[in-house]
């Protein structure tokens, strides 16, 4: 991602705030004082650790002790290994099988100079409009959400930005309180302070979750448009930016309506932080979805999870479900597919004699590379044990 691109967002982001600041109505302003009177207790927590370091009195000391008593270190956040589904290819690079941990759904990470600018101002736009300006915390956007919260009598609204979004994402669960809502802001915080903004929005954008058992967006983009992230256009970026708020609401194959009026949501909120002209917006929610998810690529299954079963007896389960592996076989799909047109006609061929399956596997005798396998003439007939090699 281009560093003036990022710069202009930045740029655009004052700018509004410039000109809202002009638009503050008095009918406003008993609000106004409500917000900055509890940002400002808040923040003695998230940065009690410079008055105890200046050596505040004990009430501090304590605070600050509660509430940062066994936090994790944020020094690792970027060194994190996230798990990563595994691609097995045959010998030309065709893709044979994505091999998805059931538990942990797809993911495939990518840089920051893969995801689409539209895609990134989207992402802030909804999520978290001044996230090049805070330190980790809208400490203004926290007291929106205590007076909200405070009417409703429980917690409704959490006003995390994406920054404490990463934290819950990486460093603490996802329980809901107050005291671990402060604890997410100092960590925050910390993070904002030893990340760039750059870093901690590739490591958000690759985390989160957009439904469809798909982590980051790059799987996303391939689960519900069949494209790399990086061919997505305006209208597409708006649609995945909706999703992590509520991924099961806002599925576009499930709920298409819903779908929709939250890529209108999204398209009027760049609008509203200057990141996009209306004109733009109304064009690309004029844009039909075409959601045109990939199809699970079973090729060679045979050979597909005799070769699963070899990795995992080598590498363990977790490592190969996991780790984002990318194998290169000795398979030859030409190969595989005329020998399964040959298995099949024979077969046809014999079938009075009550013949109803057959199997071939074909080596390279000189190097002793598995050429072609097939298991079975139908792997999807159960009346044949089409599955059994």
């Amino acid at each position: 991602m281009p560093a003036h691109n990022l710069r202009s967002i930045r740029f655009r982001r004052q700018r509004m705030i410039k000109a809202r600041r002009a638009m503050v109505s008095a009918r406003s302003a008993w609000f106004a004082r409500f917000v900055a009177v509890f940002a400002l207790l808040l923040s003695l927590f998230v940065v009690a650790s410079f008055a105890f370091v200046a050596g505040a009195g004990a009430a501090t000391t304590f605070a600050y002790r509660y509430f940062t008593r066994d936090l994790p270190s944020v020094s690792n956040v970027g060194s994190i290994r996230l798990p990563e589904t595994t691609m097995i290819y045959d010998r030309t690079g065709l893709l044979l099988y994505e091999a998805v941990n059931p538990k942990e759904g797809k993911r495939t990470s990518i840089p920051l100079s893969d995801v689409p600018i539209d895609l990134i101002k989207a992402t802030i736009a909804v999520e978290d409009s001044s996230y090049f300006d805070n330190p980790g915390v809208d400490f203004r956007g926290i007291g929106r959400a205590f007076l909200s919260n405070y009417q409703a009598g429980r917690v409704t609204s959490g006003a995390s930005t994406i920054t404490q979004q990463l934290v819950k994402n990486s460093l603490l669960d996802s329980s809901v309180s107050y005291t671990r809502k402060v604890r997410e802001a100092i960590l925050a915080y910390r993070l904002s302070r030893t990340y760039s903004k750059e870093q901690l929005l590739e490591l958000y954008l690759n985390q989160n979750n957009y439904g469809n058992h798909s982590y980051g967006v790059e799987a996303a983009a391939e689960s519900y448009f069949g494209k790399k992230a990086q061919n997505l256009d305006l209208a597409e970026c708006a649609m995945l930016a909706g999703l992590p708020q509520a991924p099961s609401v806002y599925n576009p194959e499930v709920n298409p309506a819903a779908a929709k009026q939250r890529q209108r949501e999204v398209l009027d909120g760049m609008v509203l932080h200057g990141l996009l002209d209306q004109q733009s917006a109304d064009k690309a929610y004029a844009e039909p979805l075409d959601i045109r998810p990939t199809e699970t690529v079973l090729r060679a299954p045979h050979f597909v999870f005799y070769v699963l079963d070899e990795l995992v007896k080598q590498f363990g389960y977790d490592a190969v479900y996991s780790g984002g592996l990318r194998v290169r076989t000795t398979l030859d799909y030409g190969m595989q597919m005329e020998a399964e047109r040959i298995a099949q006609r024979q077969v046809a061929a014999v079938a009075s004699h009550h013949v109803s399956n057959a199997a071939v596997v074909a080596i390279n005798p000189k190097t002793g590379e598995i050429v072609t396998m097939l298991g079975s003439v139908d792997y999807g007939n159960d009346a044949i044990d089409g599955k059994y090699n």
